[in-house]
């Protein structure tokens, strides 16, 4: 790390620490501004300072000053000088000046100080400070407890980061004897280190096992030299693949398995794809999801037709893992390797499918939703319309305005969402043509869903429509209009709302009305000041309810 880059990691880190007048700038700015000051931060100078040490770092420390009073300079002095000395200072000086530091935390009276100073341990202190440090855990202050807590941590890393030569243990031996062998003996001592009662041995068998296989480029060789050592080393791959594979059977232990299907994974032969296939329904939702993973990294394709036998008897508590992994592989492969099953799986089979095909937002899967809107099981019917919702086209609009139509008042919220989202995708307009044919021949019950559908779409031709229910004779209607107004995906309803709060002879109305547009006005981005010229105006022209208009015009005052 040369010294410029540490000099920038100082400033960057300490400018939370400037002034205010500093606050205001970017780190990049503020460093331009002071780039005179700042070329004093140097090699030579923080030498300088380790060679008085430590009362030219005590001196230092006391241009940390509590509230943003600090010299921003001052403090990227301090925070450049921690940086060099942890990257380069020996253990001694680490040492000096992280007591310097720890002293200076437990003499500061100020919160904003101490975290200062606890922030610098961070970097540089070690376990001889550690006990230290995990004395203000104790502290009353969150921040200062949190990061004490942090800073504690990190200086038994940073001891051990410093560790040049590791004691030796049973695990580099054995690290130390897997790279002298040969790889035909080296497979042996591998399934031995797997079996081992030491997890950690079998992990270490585990990661040299994923790097012996195929290797399909020789460097340096001839052509029929590299074709000859290529054809025996795929044959040896294999081999070895249906070894560890076979390991799946005989082995108990879950965590084992996941260890085997993950390394399996990682060495790509597909010889072992028949045997994983085995653990992707497995029970275990862990040992589920590492055959997944691995099955995709080495064939897509192979993985999508090992599903369907699984989906057929998924359960539920593996919809989520399942939907997940199918996410991961090209639409085009579930498409045709699992829609023609569809009917055969289990609901959470279903469920994973759907949804899947949803979120890949698949044309080929509005068909089977189609085909789920029209069943008589209400998780089939929800999946149906959920995915209508994100793939459906102006092609699916007469069919969704028709089950809208026919849907009891008050069941019709799966569809109205359905219908929402494809009449917003449309640029054919032919949503928006069908939806008022619908309402020109519809019945009263009818118009109550079609309103709440309008209300959702936002679409001003609609809106027109539905102003004019606000005048209808059937009081329901007219109440549903007003509903409709309310929720209208965007303002253009306000003005009509004003008015139905001013002159609606209707205290429901009104209310409904009221409560419509303070909703509207109080969305976080909205100004309401940009709305106070249409109620001046609405209110001036309107007589109406004299209560209604206080309460409106104390709103607007706001």
């Amino acid at each position: 790390m040369n010294f410029k880059r540490i000099l920038i990691i100082a400033a960057t880190l300490t400018i939370a620490q400037l002034s205010v007048s500093a606050a205001n700038q970017t780190a990049a700015q503020w460093a331009r501004a002071e780039k005179a000051k700042l070329d004093t931060i140097n090699k030579q100078t923080l030498a300088a300072i380790t060679k008085e040490a430590p009362d030219s770092y005590r001196k230092l420390f006391t241009a940390v000053k509590s509230d943003y009073k600090s010299d921003p300079v001052e403090i990227t002095r301090i925070a450049a000088l921690t940086q060099i000395i942890a990257t380069y200072g020996k253990q001694s000086m680490r040492n000096e000046y992280a007591n310097e530091l720890l002293a200076a935390a437990k003499g500061a009276t100020a919160v904003d100080v101490t975290c200062f100073f606890l922030d610098q341990l961070r970097w540089c202190a070690t376990t001889k400070q550690t006990k230290g440090i995990e004395e203000f855990t104790s502290s009353d202050k969150k921040e200062v407890a949190d990061l004490a807590a942090i800073a504690a941590l990190a200086s038994e890393r940073n001891f051990e980061s410093q560790q040049k030569d590791p004691q030796k243990n049973i695990y580099s031996d054995y690290s130390a004897e897997l790279a002298k062998l040969r790889s035909s003996k080296k497979i042996k001592a591998l399934l031995k280190g797997f079996d081992n009662a030491d997890l950690r041995i079998a992990g270490i068998a585990m990661r040299e096992a994923a790097q012996i296989d195929v290797q399909y480029k020789i460097n340096g060789l001839s052509k029929r030299q590299a074709e000859s050592i290529n054809k025996k080393r795929i044959k040896a791959g294999k081999e070895e693949t249906m070894l560890w594979a076979q390991k799946l059977t005989t082995t108990s232990d879950n965590t084992r398995k996941i260890m085997l299907l993950d390394m399996l994974g990682t060495r790509g032969n597909p010889a072992a794809l028949t045997e994983m296939a085995n653990y992707i329904g497995n029970n275990d939702t862990a040992v589920s999801q590492a055959a997944q993973k691995a099955m995709i990294k080495i064939d897509p394709k192979a993985y999508v037709a090992a599903l369907p036998p699984v989906l057929k008897n998924l359960p539920a508590s593996h919809t989520d893992i399942m939907k997940k992994s199918m996410c991961c592989v090209p639409i085009e492969l579930i498409e045709d390797g699992l829609m023609k099953d569809y009917s055969t799986y289990s609901q959470a089979g279903k469920n994973a499918t759907m949804e899947t095909l949803k979120v890949r937002r698949s044309k080929k899967g509005v068909n089977l939703a189609l085909a789920a809107i029209n069943s008589s099981a209400a998780e089939e019917l929800k999946n149906g319309y959920r995915l209508l919702r994100d793939c459906a086209g102006p092609e699916e609009a007469e069919v969704l305005i028709l089950k809208l139509t026919k849907a009891r008042h008050g069941r019709a919220s799966d569809i109205q969402a359905a219908i929402t989202g494809a009449a917003k995708r449309d640029t054919s307009g032919t949503y928006v043509k069908l939806l008022k044919d619908a309402w020109s021949k519809a019945k009263p019950e009818q118009k109550l869903d079609l309103l709440g559908t309008f209300g959702r779409i936002g679409d001003k031709k609609l809106l027109t429509i539905t102003e004019g229910a606000l005048k209808d004779s059937d009081k329901e209607i007219a109440t549903a209009a007003v509903r409709a107004l309310s929720a209208w995906d965007n303002n253009d309803s306000l003005k009509y709302l004003m008015s139905v709060a001013l002159t609606s002879t209707d205290n429901k109305q009104r209310i409904l009305a009221q409560r419509g547009i303070e909703k509207k006005l109080s969305v976080k981005g909205v100004k309401k000041d940009d709305y106070k010229k249409m109620w001046a105006d609405v209110s001036k022209s309107a007589q109406g309810d004299a209560e209604m208009k206080t309460k409106l015009d104390t709103f607007f005052a706001k």
